[in-house]
């Protein structure tokens, strides 16, 4: 069984591989728009992680969207998404619907 502080670490590790191989492939993330919004875009470091792992467990949410949150709560940021719906009862973050 691995303790917390390094499951963390492999989490992290699997999740910065996720994103960083999904935003190779994916034509959304082109050079100019992560240039415009490298103030935003964020890594996926251990804070995130730990915070992540709370709202999965105390509201039960998929991986990918409580990363999102994670990510938005700890840097201060707001959230755009199609399902502010589905994010206003426990993200706890600004919503924007676009």
């Amino acid at each position: 069984m691995l303790n917390g502080a390094r499951t963390g670490c492999l989490l992290a590790r699997l999740t910065a591989t996720l994103l960083l191989s999904t935003s190779l492939t994916t034509p959304c993330l082109n050079a100019a728009r992560v240039a415009n919004f490298s103030d935003r875009i964020h890594p996926v470091d251990a804070q995130v992680v730990a915070r992540t792992g709370v709202l999965m467990r105390i509201s039960f949410r998929r991986f990918h969207d409580a990363l999102l949150v994670a990510t938005a709560q700890v840097h201060g940021h707001g959230l755009l998404t199609l399902r502010a719906k589905h994010f206003e009862r426990w993200a706890r973050v600004t919503l924007v619907t676009c």
